[in-house]
């Protein structure tokens, strides 16, 4: 039965192929539009009933629960009409414009689930503009050749009636003077080029019930389709409202589906053929509210993110005229006259992330976007046409057939910043050892390739350099008794109250005591600071990636496809180490104050002689040595080129390739990598391949 369930657990989406695709029918009644009264009436007409007919006007109540087969070598066709006593549930529990079935779930009412849940109008046997009326029966015109002669009104057209025993009219078997069954009527002998077959003149070259012979019996199993004979050799045709590309039959208007037309509605009422949508998202919310699957999407440009579901086809290459006119052109449409493209800033234009199957074909995915050229902490913006990295617990299956892809250039890395300065030279500090400048700091390394993860592509950013090494402290400053030393002399002790060990203080002379005097000299000088090396510089970030199809725990299947992506993004620049100051000065000795004179004034303090000495400053020594400058930091590492594929292969994904889209497949250049900052070494390029 050909039944959409609202639960989409239970909706199998068929493969993308038009050449294989089944496509399910209904009619739109159930949106209410303008034509649907007349699509749906009652007012046809019945054809002749005699032995002339060419045709017969049927209007069919609820196909009874009774089977039947075709008759006279027509295509077999079982007809299931409505559950035990043709019940129709209460559809107050379903969506306007919908039918409760017997195991719960809902279907859209239409052709397919005409007055009840698997009431196919489209499956009867040799029938000519289905309908649905708006009382819930299918409504039809008999092919010529072919009427209902049974008791049973599912059963469609079932009846030859150019073969004996229904010549020309149910009933009807010839004898006498016409014993043979001419087609439209008895008749006494078969025309020339006909051939007698079980009293029935035939024409074995068109006679699908004795193509190229008396009872060859031609059939099919081609959906929406009946038996056909040409030039001796079985085939099939299409039915009404389908058209013949390859070896199937497809819609030839938008049945059983959503449609879409550019400055389409933008209410949640929009939809149907005579009010199609305005956008491919609002069509797939209203496809999963009534529980279809098909979109048909007109020519046209479309600006947005499209998020698939599961059971989700979105079919390009319609024509849409207005007030509900719709034509599909050719069975293969140019596909880049359906357009989605990217929203400004968006870095994906299609999003498959669902449990179960959805398709795409005859559209172009443009993802024109300026990627975001990244900053020293940030890489450059990768871009996608369709981003299929699934995060539910089942499986994700996407099948793409006649799409052309294309994706702008990714977004340039960040160059990294410069390190900080290592500080100014401290005031105070040891006597340098090794009395040199630091060594400088070493370069960070290039960065690696990009890599994957359910998130998308990741680029890779360069290491920073290592800091550098700081400069050593100064020489030490020369001390009392070296050249260039603070200024000496010798310390006479004072004698008072006649307190001395040895000697006499006496007339004009202070002689010193017997201890030896103490030496006394200027401040010495301080050796200058060493200065702390400088900070690495910081890796560039990477560049962004061109990717067409990126898959990631997926399957997806790309066949007849066109895949176009620009490069990836230039690696970002690794930063320079940072500057460093000066070692600072050296500082020359301070004055002492305790040198005594050896001028002497004899007085009498007390009744005693002393020796009243006279103090007078000695200069301080010359400055130690400058310190020395800190190593520059290592420069920054290159960020990594960003890579560009035609397709992305992640962990657990698997993508099949037919050969015209493996022909079909123009990578852009890979990003180069990034400079090492002031050096040569680069971050790693990105590549430019069909595939990882």
């Amino acid at each position: 039965m050909a039944r959409r369930l609202f639960r989409a657990t239970t909706r199998q989406s068929a493969p993308m192929n038009r050449s294989n695709r089944v496509f399910r029918a209904s009619f739109y009644l159930s949106l209410a539009m303008p034509f649907a009264a007349l699509a749906c009436g009652d007012s046809f007409t019945a054809g002749p009933g005699d032995g002339g007919d060419d045709g017969q006007g049927i209007i069919l109540g609820d196909a009874g629960g009774q089977d039947s087969t075709t008759e006279g070598g027509g295509s077999d066709a079982h007809h299931d009409g409505p559950a035990e006593g043709g019940t129709k549930h209460d559809a107050s529990a379903c969506p306007s414009g919908s039918i409760m079935c017997a195991d719960g779930g809902c279907a859209l009412e239409g052709l397919t689930n005409c007055g009840s849940c698997g009431n196919d109008c489209t499956t009867l046997p040799h029938v000519m503009n289905p309908q649905c009326t708006s009382s819930g029966q299918c409504s039809f015109t008999c092919a010529p050749g072919w009427q209902n002669c049974t008791t049973n009104a599912g059963a469609g057209c079932g009846t030859d009636t150019t073969k004996q025993g229904n010549c020309g009219a149910c009933g009807v078997t010839c004898s006498g003077t016409t014993p043979v069954c001419g087609g439209t009527g008895c008749v006494s002998g078969c025309d020339a080029g006909q051939m007698l077959c079980n009293s029935s003149c035939s024409n074995t070259a068109t006679d699908p019930s004795n193509c190229g012979n008396c009872g060859n019996v031609c059939t099919t199993m081609v959906p929406h389709a009946q038996p056909s004979c040409s030039g001796s050799t079985c085939g099939f045709s299409c039915l009404t409202d389908y058209m013949q590309c390859g070896q199937a039959c497809v819609p030839a208007t938008p049945l059983n589906g959503v449609t879409v037309a550019p400055n389409g509605d933008m209410t949640a009422n929009c939809g149907a053929p005579a009010l199609p949508c305005g956008t491919i998202t609002l069509a797939i919310a209203k496809a999963q509210q009534l529980g279809v699957g098909d979109i048909f999407v007109a020519k046209g440009t479309y600006q947005d993110k499209v998020n698939l579901a599961n059971g989700i086809q979105v079919h390009g290459g319609w024509v849409y005229a207005g007030a509900g006119s719709w034509s599909y052109p050719s069975c293969t449409p140019d596909p880049s006259a359906t357009v989605i493209q990217s929203l400004p800033g968006v870095d994906r234009v299609v999003v498959a992330d669902y449990a179960g199957t959805a398709s795409l074909d005859s559209l172009k995915i443009d993802n024109d976007t300026t990627a975001a050229t990244g900053t020293a902490t940030t890489p450059g913006q990768s871009l996608y046409g369709i981003f299929a990295a699934n995060s539910q617990a089942g499986q994700t299956v996407l099948n793409l057939n006649n799409v052309v892809i294309t994706v702008a250039a990714g977004g340039a890395g960040g160059d990294g910043l410069q390190g900080v300065d290592g500080g100014a030279p401290g005031s105070a500090c040891s006597v340098g050892t090794t009395l040199a400048p630091g060594d400088a700091g070493i370069p960070g390394l290039g960065a690696t390739a990009g890599v994957p993860s359910a998130s998308g592509y990741q680029p890779s950013t360069g290491k920073n350099g290592s800091q550098g090494d700081p400069g050593s402290n100064g020489s030490a400053a020369p001390q009392c008794g070296q050249a260039n030393g603070p200024q000496q002399a010798l310390q006479a002790r004072q004698v008072v109250n006649n307190d001395y060990t040895t000697g006499t203080c006496c007339g004009t002379t202070c002689v010193a005591c017997a201890t030896p005097p103490t030496t006394l000299c200027g401040g010495a000088g301080t050796p200058g600071c060493g200065s702390t090396g400088s900070a690495g510089g910081a890796g560039g970030t990477g560049g962004g990636a061109s990717i067409g199809v990126f898959v990631f725990n997926e399957t997806v299947t790309i066949n007849g496809t066109s895949i176009a992506t620009a490069g990836g993004g230039h690696g970002g620049d690794g930063g320079l180490g940072g500057p460093v100051y000066n070692g600072s000065l050296g500082a020359p000795g301070g004055q002492s104050s305790q040198f005594v004179s050896t001028a002497c004034t004899p007085q009498t303090v007390g009744g005693n002689p002393v020796c009243v000495q006279q103090y007078k400053p000695l200069d301080g020594g010359s400055p130690g040595g400058q310190g020395y400058s800190g190593g520059t930091g290592g420069q920054g590492g290159g960020g990594s080129g960003g890579d560009s594929f035609c397709w992305f292969i992640g962990t657990g994904a698997t993508v099949n390739v037919d050969a015209v889209t493996t022909a079909n497949c123009q990578p852009g250049p890979g990003g180069p990598g990034g400079d090492q900052g002031g050096g040569t070494s680069q971050g790693a390029p990105g590549a430019s391949l069909p595939h990882n």
